[in-house]
């Protein structure tokens, strides 16, 4: 199963992100320890979720699909939208940064096919394709326990980790 990016009537579909993607859980609160080594702690009831993901070999179309969905259709970090997982968990979410880079890790002139004909070599139409690296990070509302996390849904709680 790929992964998918969905906002309004736009999706964008890659392959799976590179494994060793990480879920990072944050409680916003203030905390220290007293003079007398207590430690306190202080909750402001605000739990941030971050999912970073990283892509080591997308292909040009890739690339130009998920920049333009990221520039275009939701502007960065500034239009919630729905990541859909390769397990098909549906996560509220958005770019959590105003910028998204790639690396080009490979032309694709490496991995080219030709064939002959009448002595001349013709390349296979993927020969000016690149092969590029990313990473992203999103922030979401929760985690999601279905995969049937609608995109108005503000919060789940879960205390279980797909």
């Amino acid at each position: 199963m790929s992964v998918a990016f969905t906002s309004g009537g736009t999706t964008v579909e890659l392959q799976n992100p590179t494994l060793q993607n990480t879920i990072a859980v944050e409680k916003l609160g203030a905390g220290n320890r007293s003079a007398g080594g207590t430690r306190y702690w202080y909750s402001k009831g605000i739990t941030i979720y971050t999912l970073s993901l990283r892509w080591d070999e997308l292909r040009d179309t890739e690339k130009r699909e998920l920049l333009d969905f990221f520039d275009n259709t939701v502007q960065g970090p500034l239009t919630q939208f729905i990541y859909r997982d390769h397990r098909g968990y549906r996560w509220n979410a958005y770019f959590q940064d105003e910028k998204l880079e790639f690396a080009e890790v490979a032309d694709s002139k490496a991995f080219d096919t030709t064939f002959s004909s009448g002595g001349t070599n013709y390349p296979t139409s993927e020969r000016t394709a690149g092969i590029w690296s990313t990473q992203c990070v999103l922030e979401v509302t929760a985690i999601p326990t279905t995969t049937t996390m609608s995109a108005t849904t503000s919060t789940t709680s879960s205390s279980t980790t797909p």
